[in-house]
Order: C-alpha cells, then structure tokens, then sequence
C-alpha cells in the first residue's frame, strides 16, 4: 500500500483519465468541483482517513484550510448529484479512495473515488453557459468550451492522482 493508506493527508487532485485530464478546483467562485486545465489554479483537499477494508479506504474529503472562500467546507453530493463544497453538515460523506496505483518509490497514489454507497464519481460535460444575477436580474454567461462538472454516478468512472501531497497525522 501507499505510505498515504491508513494516514490523513492535504494534496492537490489531478484528472488523469483519457479524455478527462486536469485539475479539480471550484468553478468560478461557486462550490461545485469541475475539471480545469492543468494551467489553472488546483484546490488543496484535506484526506481525514477513517478506516478501510483492504481494497477500499475511507475517508472525509474537506477543502483545506488556506482555501480561503471554502475553508473547511466538506467534499458532499447535492441533490442533483454534483460533487462540491459544501458548508459542513452533522453528518458528511464518507468517500471511499478505490486505489489504482498504490503509489510507491516515487510514483503518485491513483485512486477512484466513490461515495459510501459505491456509486463512482464521473464527469458531466455541459456547454459553457451559465445563469448570472446582475443587477437584480439573472443573465447568461458564455464560456468557451464545455464546463465538466464532477458528479456522482454519471459517465465513466474517473481515476485521480495526489499531488503537492503533506501528510498530517
């Protein structure tokens, strides 16, 4: 196993599946994760591990502390099953790491994340548009390109790597 298994941890993640590469950070001030390119600034996560079953490593995924706008807000599904950051709850998600590449001698851990009950987190593409308020009245916004929302049970499963990694326990 990783010298990361069984430890709490702060690191950036990275998409690093075919089609999906980049990093996940929030989009635009709001606190649903998406990925950007490898250019734009990456979001720092805090791992709190709480236990596992040999295959599968449990943890709290919150923002970390110096992340300003979303300092400790916790890693949690909407209703609408968007992955984001969200004030903390009494109870939050228990994420489960499904880990890929154990992460020895100088490679980086690679893990799939699902939630408690399994489901996979997946991309969702949308066309770079969204709903603005301006001056009392709500506008559209064009972007370019597609806005590739984190989300919990749609499309292909997406494989993470941990980077800038500092342990904390």
């Amino acid at each position: 196993m990783s010298d990361l298994i069984g430890s709490s941890f702060r690191a950036r993640l990275v998409c690093v599946t075919s089609g999906h590469t980049g990093w996940v950070a929030p989009f635009n001030g709001e606190r649903s994760l998406v990925l950007k390119g490898r250019q734009a600034p990456a979001a720092f996560f805090d791992f709190n591990y709480s236990g596992g079953d040999g295959r599968h490593f449990h943890y709290a995924i919150t923002a970390a502390s110096n992340e300003k706008e979303y300092a400790d807000a916790a890693v949690e599904i909407s209703a609408n099953g968007y992955v984001g950051f969200y004030p903390p709850a009494r109870t939050s998600t228990a994420w489960r790491l499904e880990v890929t590449v154990n992460g020895y001698a100088g490679t980086a851990m690679r893990f799939k994340l699902q939630d408690a009950e399994g489901r996979k987190v997946g991309v969702l593409n949308v066309p770079g548009a969204r709903k603005i308020l301006m001056g009392g009245f709500y506008t559209v916004n064009r972007l370019p390109g597609n806005i590739a929302y984190l989300k919990v049970g749609h499309g292909a499963s997406l494989e993470f790597e941990v980077t800038d990694v500092k342990r904390r326990d």
